[in-house]
């Protein structure tokens, strides 16, 4: 498997991750779930997220979006260059 399609299939596993904790908090009225991943990819944008978005010539609306849904499984292949 190659470096691309790694990031892929984990990029679709977190946003399969969303999907549950979504499903979960709205079954429990219970929304903690989804407040901690959340919580989670935005300290990620703030740690590393803008920095890897504009050094790779993203805007800064889409790294806030891409890091917010797909947390280290789209900065990271970004700062690669993948």
């Amino acid at each position: 498997m190659n470096e691309k399609t790694f990031w892929t299939l984990s990029q679709a596993v977190c946003v399969a991750l969303w999907g549950y904790c979504f499903c979960h908090a709205a079954r429990n009225k219970n929304p903690v779930m989804p407040a901690v991943l959340a919580a989670m990819h935005a300290s990620e944008y703030l740690l590393v997220g803008r920095k890897a978005g504009a050094g790779a010539g993203v805007s800064p609306a889409v790294t806030l979006a891409c890091t917010l849904m797909l947390g280290f499984t789209w900065w990271v292949p970004t700062k690669k260059g993948v």
